[in-house]
């Protein structure tokens, strides 16, 4: 095979090129921190990569979804303390209602009081978070899931249901986030206190009397479904913790199938930069050799 000086040529250039070409792809890893940016400079480890920033992605929503539960959760929380505050603030005024020495003057101001109570607590039940809802299932937009009505205005009636939302934290983890206005009703604290006004209202010692037992129920049942909620908060902070530890090993396997190693890639810049050199004064030779120096 005749060798020709364009052939020489060619060759030299090309691998000048190839030089050139390892120069920068390695600046570029460099710079970028990545030793891995197409699926061809590593097609394994590339679809590691990708399926890890997938599963990184995907725990960031869950990790969101849990600041929002948690945010509802607290919320509720507090709401719910405050109704066994209002049901103890209640069974108090029973008592006072239920003493042999009241008189219907007593009475009348205790049922004004009671009132008051009971407007506080619908008030309560019709707290929102976020613009939603907090009471009323599954019909958070719905105007007020508690209204006052009756012939003494003092009957609530509940237009939510008592469906319990829940939020995703895992492909197969799942959290209720909500207490529905059923439970609310179902505790027995509107109608307690409804009874409670009535009794003092017809200053009734004895129908007074009654109503402490069943303020004294709703005030249990209202501490059971806090204790519920409350356990559930504790539950979405192992989930978060879960969520947070899962991601920071993704991380690790992510950087070590993904990013390049700048000790390792700075040696071979200034290898490839050496060689560079080289091939350059080769080239230089080898373009400007004459047929006479080719033939001598």
């Amino acid at each position: 095979m005749r060798v020709t000086q364009t052939m020489l040529t060619r060759n030299s250039l090309y691998r000048l090129a190839q030089r050139k070409q390892n120069m920068d792809d390695i600046q570029n890893r460099i710079s970028s921190g990545r030793r891995i940016q197409r699926a061809s400079d590593d097609p394994a480890d590339f679809s590691k990569a990708r399926r890890l920033e997938t599963r990184i992605s995907q725990n960031e929503q869950y990790l969101k979804n849990v600041e929002l539960s948690e945010g509802w959760i607290n919320n509720t929380v507090s709401l719910m303390q405050a109704l066994s505050d209002i049901v103890i603030q209640a069974k108090d005024i029973a008592n006072r209602g239920a003493d042999g020495q009241a008189d219907s003057e007593i009475r009348s101001t205790l049922a004004s009081q009671a009132t008051s109570l009971l407007n506080e607590a619908v008030d309560i039940g019709n707290s929102k978070y976020l613009g939603k809802n907090v009471f009323a299932g599954s019909k958070t937009k719905v105007s007020q899931p508690f209204v006052l009505g009756g012939t003494n205005g003092t009957t609530v009636s509940y237009l939510g249901n008592d469906v319990r939302m829940s939020r995703k934290y895992s492909d197969t983890v799942s959290v209720e986030i909500n207490v529905s206005g059923q439970e609310l009703v179902d505790s027995g604290i509107f109608s307690a206190m409804e009874n409670l006004i009535t009794a003092l209202q017809n200053d009734d010692a004895t129908a007074v009397n009654a109503t402490i037992d069943e303020l004294k129920t709703a005030q249990d049942n209202l501490l059971s479904t806090t204790a519920d909620i409350g356990a559930r908060s504790s539950n979405l902070r192992l989930i978060r913790s879960r969520l947070e530890q899962s991601n920071i090993d993704m991380e690790s396997f992510l950087s070590e199938a993904r990013d390049a190693r700048l000790d390792y890639e700075i040696v071979n810049f200034q290898n490839e930069q050496l060689s560079y050199q080289a091939a350059l004064q080769v080239t230089s030779k080898t373009i400007k050799l004459n047929i006479m120096q080719f033939l001598g």
